[in-house]
Protein backbone atom coordinates (compact mmCIF):
# COMPACT_ATOMS: atom_id res chain seq x y z
CA UNK A 1 0.00 0.00 0.00
CA UNK A 2 1.13 3.69 -0.74
CA UNK A 3 2.14 5.59 1.94
CA UNK A 4 0.97 9.37 2.20
CA UNK A 5 4.25 10.38 2.35
CA UNK A 6 5.43 8.60 -0.42
CA UNK A 7 2.46 10.36 -2.09
CA UNK A 8 3.53 14.08 -0.93
CA UNK A 9 6.66 13.35 -2.54
CA UNK A 10 5.85 11.74 -5.55
CA UNK A 11 3.33 14.89 -6.27
CA UNK A 12 7.04 17.24 -5.13
CA UNK A 13 8.89 15.94 -8.07
CA UNK A 14 5.65 16.16 -9.74
CA UNK A 15 5.93 20.06 -9.71
CA UNK A 16 9.63 20.01 -9.76
CA UNK A 17 9.61 18.76 -13.38
CA UNK A 18 6.33 20.44 -14.63
CA UNK A 19 8.54 23.63 -14.07
CA UNK A 20 11.51 22.45 -16.24
CA UNK A 21 8.73 22.10 -19.31
CA UNK A 22 9.48 24.19 -22.26
CA UNK A 23 6.63 24.79 -24.32
CA UNK A 24 6.78 26.25 -27.88
CA UNK A 25 5.70 29.94 -28.56
CA UNK A 26 3.23 31.15 -29.96
CA UNK A 27 4.61 31.96 -33.25
CA UNK A 28 6.03 28.45 -33.82
CA UNK A 29 2.18 26.93 -32.51
CA UNK A 30 0.69 28.86 -35.28
CA UNK A 31 3.37 27.76 -38.20
CA UNK A 32 3.19 24.13 -37.27
CA UNK A 33 -0.84 24.18 -37.23
CA UNK A 34 -0.69 25.96 -40.52
CA UNK A 35 1.69 23.37 -42.16
CA UNK A 36 -0.50 20.36 -40.60
CA UNK A 37 -3.84 21.93 -42.34
CA UNK A 38 -1.84 22.58 -45.78
CA UNK A 39 -0.64 19.00 -45.25
CA UNK A 40 -4.14 17.26 -44.53
CA UNK A 41 -6.13 19.49 -47.44
CA UNK A 42 -3.53 18.11 -50.25
CA UNK A 43 -3.62 14.52 -49.07
CA UNK A 44 -7.42 15.12 -49.06
CA UNK A 45 -7.54 16.22 -52.48
CA UNK A 46 -5.16 13.72 -53.66
CA UNK A 47 -7.69 10.82 -52.07
CA UNK A 48 -10.12 12.22 -53.35
CA UNK A 49 -8.95 12.50 -56.84
CA UNK A 50 -7.54 8.63 -56.39
CA UNK A 51 -10.99 8.24 -55.35
CA UNK A 52 -12.47 9.10 -58.28
CA UNK A 53 -10.39 7.97 -60.63
CA UNK A 54 -10.82 4.67 -59.06
CA UNK A 55 -14.50 4.67 -59.14
CA UNK A 56 -14.26 5.44 -63.13
CA UNK A 57 -12.71 2.25 -63.25
CA UNK A 58 -15.10 0.19 -61.06
CA UNK A 59 -17.95 1.88 -63.36
CA UNK A 60 -16.09 1.10 -66.37
CA UNK A 61 -15.55 -2.87 -65.31
CA UNK A 62 -18.75 -2.88 -64.10
CA UNK A 63 -20.32 -1.67 -67.32
CA UNK A 64 -18.89 -4.24 -69.53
Amino acid sequence: MIKLSDAIQYLKEVKLETKKVVYPKRRDTLVTTYAVLVFVMVLAVILALFDWGLSGVTNLMLES
